[in-house]
């Protein structure tokens, strides 16, 4: 019998507690605006990008790879074309996308298991934000606010419009009532909640269901507590999502029933809630109105967005017409320093359908594998990520264009550890963030 050589405690500890690191810095840089605030984005993602490297080659991978290359090679075609026919060569804000691009990257692969670590750091995040919104809620019922406890340290994040404390978004600008966790506002908090309750769904026949439940049962509070229009509509799809591949007919018909009827009774429930709601159903009735009468400020909301992206989608459907602020409101120049209020179609009109359709499909390749080859889940999740899009621009982001390159991770990880440690790895870190939530 050969001797086998246990990997070292010590190294178990650096290494899972980098990759949670990693994701973590990820999330953050993606969504926690005390690193995306106006003048910080380009220093923090200099940061990632060097802390990356640093991984990259402490750990002796290689970063051109062929996935890689292949991908940022197409959009660098696709970019080619556009930079030709508008004569408009933005080569700042295009290093700018492949930094995030890399540093995406580099977190995937670095990253062993990536997605039960996003859902590890998640479940952090939602148990964090639900903790503050509790206090807050609670002081505010007995007349007293919290947020002035924290003026000292939200002097020091200095986050314009928000009063941001870098753990806890008290979101004065929004309604008090609404969980922000550490985000830019309530709707993205709920965003990153649902795509980890994504994750979870597809890998949960990896899970031990005790941890699973638990985890499932605190994003769904977190999302809910975020009182966000979206998250009340994609939530019974999520819950739908959360199917687990029976092996008989009468499991089947068990599990089935019960989570069909969960689901119908959510969705009637949501659906009650826009009805009764004068906000919510305010909210949605104004936009919608706004829109189609084009007046009051209609290019700010979700609907409006579509009706000004339509003017390009039309002329250029298929190549996009860039990522530069210059070409992509050609027509609106006045909007250059404005955000996309529509991630679905302001993510058509930089990249064409082309451009778009690419990345969807090495998305959907990415959730097909990690669903262990469940075309069903795939199908329900892919809608559900498009619907988070629809009111959060996802891909401005690094997180989201590493998630496409997933496929890939798992071969250049066993390329650093041996199959024996890589085995050890990952059950190791398995047992850590559960553990605590």
């Amino acid at each position: 019998m050969t001797n086998q050589i246990e990997l070292p405690e010590n190294r178990r500890r650096r290494s899972v507690w980098l990759e949670y690191f990693l994701v973590a810095m990820l999330i953050n840089f993606s969504g926690n605006t005390t690193f995306s605030a106006f003048g910080r984005t380009d220093a923090f993602l200099l940061v990632a990008a060097a802390i990356v490297l640093f991984v990259f080659f402490w750990r002796r991978k290689p970063i051109l790879t062929k996935p890689f290359l292949v991908f940022a090679g197409f959009f660098a075609v696709l970019f080619c074309i556009q930079c030709i026919m508008f004569d408009f060569y933005p080569y700042y804000t295009l290093l700018g996308w492949y930094i995030r691009l890399l540093i995406g990257y580099g977190v995937v692969v670095n990253v062993i298991d990536f997605p039960r670590k996003f859902v590890d750091v998640m479940v952090a995040s939602a148990i964090l934000g639900l903790g503050f919104y509790a206090v807050e809620q609670a002081g505010l019922f007995v007349g007293f606010d919290i947020k002035n406890l924290f003026g000292w340290l939200e002097a020091i994040v200095a986050v314009p419009g928000d009063y941001h404390i870098g753990i806890y978004n008290f979101d004065v600008a929004y309604e008090r009532d609404r969980n922000s966790g550490y985000f830019s506002e309530p709707g993205a908090f709920a965003g990153y909640l649902m795509v980890a309750a994504i994750f979870l769904g597809l890998t949960r026949d990896l899970y031990d269901q005790r941890i699973y439940r638990r985890q499932l049962i605190i994003l769904v509070v977190a999302i809910v507590s975020t009182f966000s229009t979206t998250s009340i509509l994609l939530t019974p799809l999520i819950l739908l999502l959360q199917f687990k591949r029976a092996n008989n007919w009468r499991e089947l018909t068990s599990r089935t029933y019960t989570q069909a009827t969960l689901g119908l009774a959510i969705l009637v429930t949501g659906i009650i809630a826009l009805n009764m709601d004068n906000a919510l159903s305010h909210k949605i009735s104004h936009q919608l109105n706004e829109a189609v009468t084009a007046s009051g400020n209609y290019h700010l909301t979700r609907f409006g967005s579509w009706l000004v992206d339509w003017q390009y989608l039309e002329r250029q459907p298929f190549v996009g017409w860039g990522i530069a602020t210059e070409t992509r409101f050609m027509f609106h120049p006045a909007m250059e320093s404005m955000k996309d209020n529509n991630g679905v179609s302001g993510s058509l009109v930089k990249y064409g359908l082309f451009g778009f359709g690419f990345y969807l499909f090495w998305m959907g390749r990415a959730l097909y594998r990690m669903s262990g080859g469940n075309g069903l889940k795939v199908g329900l999740a892919i809608p559900i990520i498009l619907g988070i899009m629809f009111t959060q621009n996802l891909l401005n982001f690094p997180l989201f264009w590493g998630i496409a390159l997933m496929p890939f991770a798992t071969r250049l990880q066993m390329g650093t550890f041996t199959q024996r440690e890589y085995e050890e790895l990952s059950q190791w870190g398995r047992r850590v963030m559960p553990a605590a939530t």
